[in-house]
């Protein structure tokens, strides 16, 4: 209603000022000018911004921006002769009380169609780049709630870990199994679970981290394996120095890194080696962990370490990223995102 009212009243004082404009530089003096005026801007324009307006119904089943700027400029130019048959009725019909004729007068529509496509042209440009913007900022909402509630998931899933995962059964097991054993060692995977947990209670916040803090996060956990493992476990880490900077989603390496333990070291009786390599490949960051364990089995094992990542990179990096499980001939898991230098 309130648009209504403005595009009437504003077609009213359009239609009052050009028909005073008329009225005063035409001899006749004559008040039919400014009421012809008013009619014809009322109508015109109401019409005109009406087809704006309601154009997501009028264009409905239209993609295309071009065929829809070309629909709308058909729309114009029906505005335009309708609004001018709509005021010449008016005129005739209304005002004098004559029989109503289609308009004889050519060259009034022409006039009419380029004055709407002045006015409308600009004006549906304006309503579609609002949409636009609308619909950008409704999206960036959208996609900021979904982060915030992934994150609120993750720490959840934190808390939970803290509290009784599976890795941490098997270290407590390891450390009491160590005490009177090897009480050095057992002091050692104390000290080594009460970093590794200060890393997540200190940076559970962040939704990146660098490189060199995500390799701190993954020896930690790596050296607390290690002394569960033994010599079974064999690490090699391979961290390019231009990387070492860079940002990346947090906890993005120490679940790769977790993922390669579960399916290589705990399944296999005998050594295993995890590789762990971070380079950039052109404008790419890669991070990849190899392992010696059997192929992943179908359907590929996507536990809430890995689907949290694919989370992450699809809020964070829509569509600049790769995330590959690879068997053969060498297996590895591998997470490409696209970091162009600056």
């Amino acid at each position: 209603m309130n648009r209504i009212i403005q595009v009437v009243g504003i077609s009213l004082i359009i239609g009052t000022v050009f028909g005073l404009y008329f009225y005063w530089t035409n001899p006749n003096k004559s008040s039919v000018i400014i009421l012809n005026s008013i009619f014809s801007s009322v109508s015109i324009g109401s019409l005109m911004m009406l087809f704006i307006y309601q154009r997501q119904v009028v264009l409905r089943g239209i993609r295309l921006e071009s065929l829809r700027l070309l629909g709308m400029m058909l729309l114009l130019v029906l505005a335009a002769i309708l609004g001018t048959e709509l005021a010449h009725w008016l005129r005739e019909v209304v005002l004098f009380h004559r029989e109503f004729h289609f308009t004889q007068n050519q060259n009034i529509y022409f006039l009419n169609i380029i004055i709407v496509f002045v006015t409308g042209i600009p004006i549906y440009q304006q309503e579609v780049w609002k949409e636009h913007t609308n619909a950008r900022i409704q999206k960036q909402q959208f996609e900021l709630l979904q982060l915030k509630q992934l994150q609120t998931q993750t720490e959840l899933e934190m808390l939970r870990a803290k509290i009784n995962p599976h890795f941490l059964y098997n270290v407590h097991n390891t450390i009491a199994g160590l005490i009177y054993s090897a009480p050095g060692q057992a002091e050692q995977m104390v000290l080594l679970l009460s970093k590794f947990f200060r890393f997540t209670l200190n940076k559970t916040s962040n939704t990146f981290h660098t490189v060199q803090e995500e390799v701190e996060i993954s020896q930690t956990y790596l050296k607390l394996q290690q002394i569960r493992f033994g010599e079974r476990l064999q690490t090699r880490w391979d961290i390019a120095q231009n990387c070492t900077n860079e940002q990346v989603p947090s906890f993005m390496l120490q679940p790769l890194v977790e993922n390669a333990v579960k399916y290589s070291i705990e399944q296999v009786p005998g050594p295993g080696k995890i590789d762990v390599q971070v380079f950039k490949d052109n404008e790419w960051l890669v991070l990849r962990v190899a392992d010696e364990g059997p192929a992943y089995k179908e359907p590929l094992p996507y536990g809430f370490g890995l689907q949290s990542i694919l989370d992450k990179l699809n809020l964070l990096y829509p569509d600049k990223y790769t995330f590959t499980l690879h068997n053969h001939p060498d297996k590895y898991v591998q997470i490409r995102l696209y970091s162009p230098v600056t």
